[in-house]
């Protein structure tokens, strides 16, 4: 299939090699293909000299935001911000590394500033020499990604971002991450039952695959994983990782120093969890249940930066309870991947007198179908609890959250009244089950968990460090084995640049 008009398709490629193997596949349409490459230096040898993809021009990202830290152009950042609509500092807070998660290095505003004024710069030279027609990337995690995100948007240049739906191993390609572009487009089926909600809730379980992520992740590698840390310690000549600004600061000797503290920590609090967090839920209790987030976890960081300290989330929820409720409180389970929260943080959340901290092995459907209401800041616990008849209140704008029996809460001071009038909702099962099939159509399989995974472990994206030298061969081995894969992907983006076109 061939489109009738030549357009031009800039690609924003990562480590995980999905965008390029879009591309890859999208030689066969007819299109000009630009690309911005986010890699490290081994890596852009491969790029340099493979022949797989035929890009019209590539731009290689460190190659424009230098590793040496000047004063920030300030006059030119607030022109930026008042051309486009952009909070720059909404977007620096994004990036883990900038703040509160990041054990090796303290940035200065300025140092922020700075990085952030050469990718404005470097954006919007490659945007005005393109001109592009559309932008292909993956669910933005980092700012400089989300940066480039909103410049296109603010350029009305159409996004194709590929990322989860976060419900089972369903992906969807959108402009708004989690937002379905088209939600009336839809063929509706009446006749779906309560039975057919069960069985998809069955399917899509969140429990299951955050089960699938830990054993993919970290049981199936261990060899792997010990080998691409003993590989990192063994270089003591190399520090040119140093030039990114994520890995600044990063010593051997401190990310010795955090694995060593961070096995120590993780048994030292396993074993508060075991013996101080409840694992039964009292059936003659009535409560409301809110979820803990991971963290630090794309879904506060970027859907909702202004609600993500989550203890004074939980005590504002406390001073809101109806007489007669708890509140239960649940730890996330992938927390124990990056070694639980410190042990204050629980404390905290124990010394809440109606609140009660429950240990993350216990089973959501337990939780969920026991409980008056749900409470999240960003999550799909809410649409998970509607198939156990349970409304739920939201803190942020979620695909789920126009649904009549989710509250979207407006500001934190209406958390009272949002409680008294969602505690006695009933769950309408025609309108779930028309969101369902919404979700069910405008997504797609794909389990990028295992894809990630496996290229990793393969290519040595694994450890202290995201660097790899790669091979060409390997690499065009690799594509060939996930062919029929990245095809598919490639033509659910060309079925979206159709609608787009319509």
């Amino acid at each position: 299939m061939k489109l009738t008009l030549n357009k031009k398709i800039l690609l924003l490629i990562d480590n995980w090699f999905i965008h390029f193997g879009i591309a890859k596949h999208l030689q066969s349409f007819n299109f000009d293909l630009y690309a911005i490459i986010d890699t490290d230096k081994k890596a852009k040898k491969f790029y340099e000299k493979q022949d797989i993809v035929k890009f019209s021009k590539e731009w290689y990202l460190s190659d424009h935001v230098s590793a040496k830290l000047l004063k920030p152009d300030l006059n030119y950042l607030k022109s930026f911000e008042k051309k486009y609509g952009i909070n720059i500092w909404e977007i620096a807070f994004t990036d883990r590394a900038f703040y509160q998660y990041n054990p090796n290095y303290k940035f200065t505003s300025n140092e922020i500033l700075y990085l952030i004024e050469q990718e404005c710069k470097f954006y919007e030279k490659v945007l005005d020499e393109v001109n592009p027609d559309y932008l292909f990337l993956y669910y933005t995690i980092h700012h400089y990604q989300h940066l480039l995100h909103q410049l296109c948007k603010a350029k009305k240049i159409p996004i194709l971002m590929f990322g989860p739906v976060r419900f089972g191993n369903r992906m969807m390609i959108s402009q708004e991450g989690l937002k379905i572009d088209d939600m009336e487009n839809f063929s509706h089926d009446e006749n779906i039952s309560e039975k057919s909600l069960d069985e998809y809730l069955d399917k899509f379980n969140p429990f299951k695959q955050l089960n699938e992520v830990k054993k993919i992740s970290f049981e199936s590698h261990t060899w792997e994983r010990y080998l691409s840390n003993l590989k990192f310690f063994a270089r003591f000549w190399q520090n040119d990782y140093k030039d990114h600004y994520s890995n600044y600061g990063k010593t051997r000797s401190k990310i010795l120093f955090t694995k060593i503290s961070r096995s120590i920590n993780r048994k030292r609090r396993q074993y508060f969890l075991d013996n101080n967090l409840s694992k039964k839920i009292d059936e003659n209790q009535s409560f409301v249940y809110f979820p803990l987030h991971y963290q630090p976890e794309r879904v506060l960081l970027f859907d909702a930066p202004f609600y993500d300290n989550q203890i004074s989330i939980i005590i504002s929820i406390a001073k809101s309870l109806p007489i007669d409720h708890l509140l239960y409180v649940k730890e996330h389970p992938l927390m124990g991947t990056i070694g639980w929260r410190e042990l204050s943080f629980y404390k905290k959340i124990m010394d809440i007198p109606n609140v009660k901290l429950i240990h993350p092995s216990v089973k959501p459907a337990e939780i969920l179908s026991k409980s008056s209401l749900i409470i999240t800041i960003a999550g799909t616990t809410g649409l998970e609890a509607a198939f156990y008849n349970k409304p739920s209140i939201v803190f942020t704008d979620q695909f789920y959250s126009e649904l009549s029996f989710v509250y979207r809460l407006k500001n934190i001071g209406e958390l009272a009244n949002a409680i008294k009038e969602s505690i006695d909702k009933s769950v309408n099962k025609l309108e779930l089950a028309e969101l369902i099939q919404k979700i069910d159509q405008h997504s797609f399989e794909f389990n990028m968990n295992k894809f990630a995974t496996d290229f990793a472990y393969r290519f040595g994206y694994k450890g202290p460090i995201m660097e790899s030298k790669l091979s060409i061969d390997k690499i065009k081995e690799f594509l060939e084995e996930n062919s029929k894969t990245l095809e598919d992907l490639t033509n659910r983006h060309i079925k979206k640049l159709e609608q787009f076109s319509k």
